[in-house]
């Protein structure tokens, strides 16, 4: 039974573990900048009562690296928070956490395979574009006026997301900048978006374009579970594209 590709979410027959998801994340250290990654296991519909918790013997690597338990995963108190919503109610589960081990540094020249094994069942994901670097290109060109139609690509493409909230960020100096919604035109398709440039003081603009939401890389392959996401490490991206603004 053949997967989608490209659509991060993969329903499977004969799942090794058929109501979990596995989501891969990544972070550099702050004390000597290796890649460290991470991957998150949780049911696809937790509630109290129902949460995962990773089992003895459960083996998670990433391109063949061996991952420690950071967090077995628990179901959060029943509390209620000082608004007396009953905060587990939002988040009722803690998600099981496994992290590469202290001083190893995963390869990053290669495509991201996730495996999960527990005795003779397994599961793996496999996000080709995940470790490569992102950057963000001003395909319009480096000049524009107000009024002008701006078109910013990002590339590699990331994974599309239903009922995303596109925005753009320009941003002169730290202290002076704007912010662009939908409501102000706004627009997203395939990696791309599309704006109109308002009226703004000449000068230089970084350009900064957002999704609301996750931030997730195209998901090639998912096997034996639920569903498979990827987060992309904020470190993969490269310094964001400049605007001239002129009258």
């Amino acid at each position: 039974m053949p997967g989608r590709r490209g659509t991060g979410s993969f329903l499977w027959f004969d799942r090794a573990f058929p109501d979990v998801d596995i989501e891969l994340v990544g972070e550099h250290s702050y004390v000597n900048h290796p890649l460290e990654v991470g991957v998150l296991l949780y049911f696809h519909n937790q509630r109290l009562g129902r949460c995962y918790v990773a089992p003895d013997g459960l083996r998670v690597a990433v391109n063949g690296h061996v991952l420690e338990v950071f967090e077995p995963g628990h179901e959060n108190g029943r509390d209620r928070a000082w608004t007396g919503v009953g905060a587990s109610s939002l988040f009722p589960c803690t998600a099981a956490n496994f992290k590469s081990r202290k001083g190893e540094t995963i390869e990053a020249d290669r495509p991201a395979t996730v495996t999960i094994d527990l005795g003779t069942r397994h599961a793996e994901m496999t996000a080709a574009t995940y470790f490569q670097h992102r950057r963000l290109v001003l395909r319009s060109g480096s000049t524009a006026r107000a009024g002008d139609v701006v078109i910013v690509d990002r590339q590699p493409r990331n994974q599309e997301l239903i009922d995303a909230s596109p925005s753009i960020r320009l941003e002169r100096s730290t202290w002076d900048s704007t912010e662009l919604f939908t409501r102000q035109g706004v627009t997203y398709a395939a990696g791309t978006w599309r704006f109109a440039l308002p009226h703004l003081a000449p000068g230089r603009y970084k350009v900064h374009a957002y999704l609301n939401g996750s931030d997730l890389a195209v998901v090639d392959a998912c096997r034996g579970v639920h569903r498979c996401l990827a987060q992309i490490p904020n470190a993969a991206y490269l310094a964001v594209p400049e605007l001239d603004v002129v009258e």
